[in-house]
């Protein structure tokens, strides 16, 4: 159960970080590379964006991507509330998405 959650994890703050670097490579940025951490993680871009409102809509992506998880893991725990296991599975990602959604650019 533990491998599964730290998988979850993983695969949230993956997410996280693809949505930044696809918002940067919509306004044709290369993104150099991502680098996983256990706890974030880093889009490395190419290129300064070309405006701020670039800029602004490249750094907000990744909490908006972040608090879309959180929603879904907060609509799936209930659906899980007799499944004791699972439900734990739902809830630690569902924890960790709004700290990530609100202290990430």
């Amino acid at each position: 159960m533990g491998a599964t959650t730290a998988i979850m994890l993983f695969v949230s703050v993956l997410l996280h970080e693809l949505g930044h670097s696809v918002v940067a490579l919509r306004y044709k940025i290369p993104v150099r590379s991502i680098t996983l951490f256990l706890f974030g993680g880093v889009a490395q871009i190419g290129a300064e964006p070309p405006s701020a409102i670039a800029e602004f809509l490249i750094a907000i992506a990744g909490p908006i991507v972040s608090l879309v998880l959180t929603g879904i893991f907060c609509i799936v725990q209930p659906l899980l509330a007799g499944m004791l296991p699972l439900l734990a599975l739902g809830k630690v990602p569902g924890l960790h998405q709004p700290g990530s959604g609100a202290f990430s650019t």
